[in-house]
């Protein structure tokens, strides 16, 4: 009676543990999954809303059962900014002329699931904006018109700001104003290998000049962030043919801000100065976002997966024990 009295007790206890062990892994799995799914596109906020259910006008009140138990209803805050030839853009570049009034239109789009009620905000001078409030109802669209003018070649850097009480998003922008007639071609590309700096590392970029005559140029190079505060320039003169091809790297400063950069090439050449921009990110090396979850969760597997097998060893000492006596 003794015997099956013990070994009984090893099996409930065997099992409650086993029990134990995987309903952790279970949990630890389910915030692992949790915490894993922020988005990364611009604008996107996932959120749960607690207590009261969500009121408006034109949506329906959402009764789901969580909610009684005080878990929340989870919902995405999100919109989506494009232009006629991009959609859900996350810089904006525009090239206008001086003394030419020029208009861009962005349709905004609410992609989550709440009302949106966005105040519109603009950092660059030369810019305005038709609208300086929106409001948008979930899968609602609607058209924002920028118009830009000045009497002066220059190129801005800034920032349009939509805002929400659940969200705020940017948009990093980029105005370079040229001459209206010109008879040669700047073009600066930064390859998507070198989009993301470190700061204090070096930034590249492309740079090519066509539809020139023989003679020399002067390059005026300028990173500038998006306050429109320049983090560094340089110039240097060059001889050329017809064209010019020129790979540039420029070493940010160590104490460079992080964020949204504009790297710019001004040539200036037979009196006429002609200008070029792309963008690139100034951030620390972290891991990929998403291979954290999934490499956290593979760990957590193998821990178990060890602690399994050392407890069937145990319970198998143990019941050769209960055998033996």
């Amino acid at each position: 009676m003794n015997k099956r009295k013990n070994y009984a007790l090893a099996v409930l206890l065997l099992t409650f543990i086993l029990v134990g062990l995987f309903g952790f892994d279970y949990v630890i799995t389910q915030i692992i999954m949790t915490t894993g799914q922020a988005s990364n596109d611009p604008g996107t906020v996932s959120l749960t809303i607690l207590g009261a259910n969500e009121t408006t006008n034109d949506t329906p009140t959402p009764t789901p059962g969580p909610q009684k138990s005080g878990r929340g209803i989870r919902k995405e805050v999100s919109v989506s900014i494009s232009t006629i030839d991009k959609i859900n853009i996350q810089s904006l570049h525009i090239k206008a002329n001086a003394k030419e009034e020029k208009q861009v239109t962005l349709k905004l789009k609410n992609t989550g699931s709440i009302t949106l009620n966005l105040k519109l905000k603009n950092t660059i001078p030369i810019l305005s904006l038709n609208k300086k409030t929106i409001t948008l109802r979930p899968e609602e669209e609607t058209i924002l018109i920028l118009t830009i003018y000045t009497e002066n070649i220059d190129t801005y850097t800034g920032l349009l700001t939509f805002e929400d009480d659940y969200l705020q998003t940017q948009l990093p922008t980029i105005i370079i104003v040229n001459p209206k007639e010109i008879n040669y071609l700047v073009a600066v590309t930064i390859p998507p290998p070198f989009k993301t700096v470190q700061p204090g590392k070096e930034v590249f970029a492309k740079i090519r000049v066509t539809k020139l005559t023989r003679g020399s140029l002067v390059l005026h190079y300028l990173l500038k962030d998006m306050r429109d505060r320049i983090i560094h320039e340089e110039y240097e003169r060059i001889g050329v043919k017809n064209e010019l091809a020129i790979d540039k790297t420029i070493k940010l400063p160590d104490n460079t801000e992080l964020g949204e950069h504009a790297f710019i090439a001004t040539v200036d050449y037979q009196g006429t100065s002609l200008s070029d921009a792309d963008t690139f990110v100034v951030a620390q090396e972290t891991p990929l976002q998403k291979e954290q979850p999934q490499q956290t969760k593979k760990d957590n597997k193998i821990i178990l997966l060890l602690l399994l097998i050392f407890l069937i060893l145990i319970a198998q000492l143990l019941l050769h024990k209960i055998r033996k006596n």
